[in-house]
């Protein structure tokens, strides 16, 4: 990273990573060497951008000097603006924002580029609790980590200890050291050479506000116990599956238990399967894993009658990562039946964007097919302190029943810059058989007078 200062003045886009800020985030949440960094903020005037931003080393200040338009009434509405800082080095990186509306956060830039060795869990705790965390390191190419010079192989995580080979563990684990939260480079040294693996590892801190560089959603829209209309009795069961051979810490559980030394359950051994129908969570809950881990893992998630389980076993109702959720389009529903026969109700699920200071208030159901106008519903959630994380804004709408055999198409309209997704579930009185209509493709409402 150089240190000379780059100087850019052009028009706004921008994607980024950022720890969350009111007034100021970053997209993509989890950037890399090769994805366009944009910073996104809001200002209570509309303005034509044309920033001038400058990086020194780590250091980034972003100055608007737009050209105002207006500044709408006495309370004027938070309108959103977009700057793009292009590809960025691996790294940790600090944003100031000035002149018109200001601000600041930090942010960090994963390697992208091929390195000859890898090491996973990527994501390390800083406070690991009773179970220290254990790291794999491998070679790329698959051969053997050090060849018949181990002797001369080291390894040194940031600025902590070296450690030789023979300190390595079976599969070539190392249980590293207590580091602060942020990327960490590691230096191998084999009778090839020195290896530098920039930002190889990333510390977090388990305790805070799970940081959005760190960690995927992964959402599961249905997951409770309960009696439902007609004697039906409901029953959600989720499976996860770590088919790595290395230990996978999301930052929470979908068995709601009181943990008083994590890890308790937010942990998945080396290829272990799990099954579990607690259930405690009719809105929804997000599981907060390792965006590499959130990859390589599967999960599932199936709901059924138990009161009449042997007509059938339930529908899989989707488990949806943060990459197959909706952002800034509507979520599209498309043949959802109304018939008379069925009860109809859509589920909306919305993680807001973090640089608005309030949170959203409803989402808009328009319809097409059926002569019905659109609908405001509204959202909520309850939770409190780091659990909102994984708690999505939730709301639901029983469709009102149409005639026999009528469909419609249904579009969600999210809130600005949220990430959000729908489905609707369709239930038969007689037999309380489900079928579920989950949006496919891109989404968004059809062109005027198509």
């Amino acid at each position: 990273m150089k240190n000379a200062p780059i100087r850019f003045v052009f028009a706004v886009f921008l994607f980024l990573s950022v720890s969350a800020h009111a007034g100021l985030s970053v997209f993509p949440p989890s950037p890399t060497t090769d994805t366009p960094v944009i910073l996104r903020g809001v200002d209570n005037c509309a303005r034509r951008p044309a920033p001038e931003i400058t990086r020194v080393g780590a250091e980034i200040t972003v100055k608007l000097n737009g050209t105002l338009i207006t500044c709408p009434g006495p309370f004027p509405p938070e309108l959103p603006f977009e700057v793009r800082l292009g590809r960025l080095p691996a790294g940790r990186y600090h944003v100031t924002l000035l002149d018109g509306p200001t601000g600041e956060l930090t942010f960090s830039v994963r390697n992208a580029e091929p390195t000859p060795y890898t090491l996973h869990p990527w994501a390390i705790p800083t406070n690991p609790g009773a179970v220290p965390v254990r790291v794999q390191i491998a070679r790329t190419d698959f051969v053997s980590l050090c060849g018949i010079f181990c002797d001369q192989f080291r390894i040194q995580i940031g600025n902590g200890p070296v450690y030789r080979y023979a300190e390595l563990g079976p599969g070539n684990m190392l249980t590293v050291p207590s580091m602060p939260p942020g990327p960490v480079d590691v230096r191998i040294t084999t009778v090839d050479g020195t290896f530098v693996l920039p930002s190889a590892l990333y510390y977090y801190d388990p305790l805070a506000p799970a940081d959005p560089f760190v960690f995927d959603r992964v959402l599961f829209p249905v997951f409770f116990n309960a009696d439902g209309a007609f004697g039906s009795r409901w029953r959600s069961e989720a499976v996860t599956s770590n088919p790595n051979t290395w230990e996978v810490r999301p930052l929470n559980a979908l068995d709601p238990v009181v943990c008083i030394n994590p890890p308790c359950l937010d942990r998945f051994a080396p290829r272990e399967r799990r099954k579990e129908a607690t259930g405690g969570f009719p809105r929804g809950v997000a599981l907060l894993v390792p965006r590499d881990d959130a990859e390589t893992m599967a999960f599932s998630l199936r709901i059924r009658d138990i009161s009449r389980e042997a007509d059938n076993l339930g529908v899989q109702v989707p488990v949806v990562r943060e990459r197959d959720m909706f952002r800034n389009t509507a979520v599209t529903l498309l043949d959802v039946p109304l018939d008379s026969r069925y009860r109809t109700k859509v589920r909306v699920y919305v993680f807001p964007d973090p640089m608005y200071s309030e949170d959203p208030d409803l989402v808009v159901v328009r319809f097409r097919g059926i002569t019905r106008e659109q609908q405001f519903v509204p959202l909520s959630r309850s939770c409190s302190g780091n659990e909102c994380d994984a708690t999505p804004f939730y709301a639901e709408v029983d469709l009102a029943a149409g005639a026999q055999g009528e469909h419609a198409d249904v579009y969600v309209e999210l809130p600005e810059g949220a990430f959000g997704w729908a489905f609707a579930s369709v239930t038969n009185n007689a037999t309380q058989q489900v079928t579920i209509v989950a949006p496919d493709g891109r989404g968004g409402t059809p062109c005027p007078g198509c």
